[in-house]
């Protein structure tokens, strides 16, 4: 593990959301490991690495192209640890 993250508390990582009208889909950027499941489960292949945030073991976190996602939540379901939350928005 870095030293750098070592002393980092759950409440020092933001959570990273994209979203649009129909969606919003949130890495916690605490509890991504960067295993990269999601990414591997993902149907619409929309989930990528964000190059510029890391994670709990100082791993890159992914991040999804909401152009592409149509908000199935499997990623979200597969997550082993939890750090990825997709909401469907209601429609008015």
């Amino acid at each position: 593990m870095n030293k750098k993250n070592t002393n980092k508390k759950l409440k020092d990582f933001k959570p990273e959301t994209t979203e649009n009208e129909i969606q919003s889909h949130t890495v916690f950027a605490g509890l991504c490991k960067g295993c990269r499941i999601c990414q591997e489960v993902c149907p619409q292949k929309c989930i990528g690495i964000n190059p510029t945030v890391r994670g709990v073991y100082n791993n890159k976190i992914v991040q999804c192209d909401i152009s592409k996602c149509t908000a199935c939540q499997i990623c979200q379901r597969r997550c082993p640890e939890g750090a990825i939350r997709v909401e469907k928005k209601k429609i008015k």
